[in-house]
Formats: structure tokens, sequence, C-alpha cells
């Protein structure tokens, strides 16, 4: 005797949360830089996302800190900050969220160090579901001569911690 089916309104699905689901450079990428070790130099990036957001609402959430020989902690360059919807992304894996949505910007005042941009609890365009997540990403910038291990050093650390909030 086959199983009766069970009315489907006592089904309720929850759409999933956006989330960030690709970022260039990739996390903790090495990047050579191609500026003397005193000098600075620009870095595209990029963040994908599941959903929809409000580009300008992205950048307030977006805090950057930089650990390096000068002290100086990068920025982006705000007339390169850009959006775009982009058509949904191939899968290879079961299950995976497609990139739908992009920022981009100009990272500039790159010295050699490692940076870190903070992306916290984003919501998509309609403001009813969030990331509820603080996302971290690296940035290892340096010469092709140094491997930046001093940077890395945890008993007496050369370069000073500095930080800048989104906007300042």
């Amino acid at each position: 005797m086959p199983m009766p089916s069970a009315p489907t309104s006592q089904y309720h699905f929850t759409k999933r949360r956006p989330i960030i689901t690709k970022s260039t450079p990739s996390h903790d990428a090495p990047i050579r830089s191609t500026a003397a070790p005193d000098l600075d130099k620009s870095v595209n990036i990029r963040l994908y996302f599941s959903d929809g957001t409000d580009c300008d609402y992205v950048v307030t959430l977006i805090f950057l800190s930089s650990s390096t020989k000068t002290g100086k902690v990068l920025t982006w360059n705000e007339k390169t900050v850009n959006c775009n919807r982009i058509p949904a992304s191939n899968t290879s894996r079961t299950g995976q969220l497609h990139n739908i949505w992009i920022w981009t910007a100009s990272l500039t005042g790159v010295y050699t160090g490692i940076h870190r941009g903070t992306v916290k609890n984003v919501s998509n365009v309609y403001g009813n579901a969030t990331t509820n997540a603080v996302d971290h990403f690296l940035l290892c910038i340096g010469q092709i001569d140094n491997p930046m291990d001093s940077l890395l050093e945890l008993t007496r650390p050369k370069y000073p911690q500095v930080s800048q909030s989104a906007g300042e």
C-alpha cells in the first residue's frame, strides 16, 4: 500500500543566508610587490556574493588593518568602488552557491606587509537576510627576496599593528 503524501502546506523552506562566495585575490594569497620596499602599490580586489546587496552599504561594513614597516594602513580608492549583478556562475560541487553579485575596488597604499580586510554581517538588498558572519581576508605583500617570516615573529614583532575603520 503506498504511503499517503503529506500536504505541501506543512513544508516551510527557508532560503539560505547570503554569503561571500569568493574573493580575489584569494584569502592569504602571497602577492609579489613590484614596487620598491619603501613604496606602495595598488591591488584590485573582488568580493563575490550569493545574493545582491547595496554597494554603498557594503563599503561601510569593510574594515582594513595593516602590519607594515611603514606603519601605514591601506585604503581603497573610492572612485574605483563598483558593484554589479553578474550572471550566475557554474558550480563544480553539489550545494555550492552561485556568484551572482560582485563588489570591486582598488586598494591603494599597499606596502610590503600583511593586510587584513574584515567584512561584517552584510545584508541582502532587501534587508531581510544577513550573512550573520564576520569574514576576514588576508593579503601578504612582499618582495621576491623577502619571505615575510619576520612579519610573523611572535616574540618581538618588528612592525606596528595599525587599524583603520571604513570611511576614516
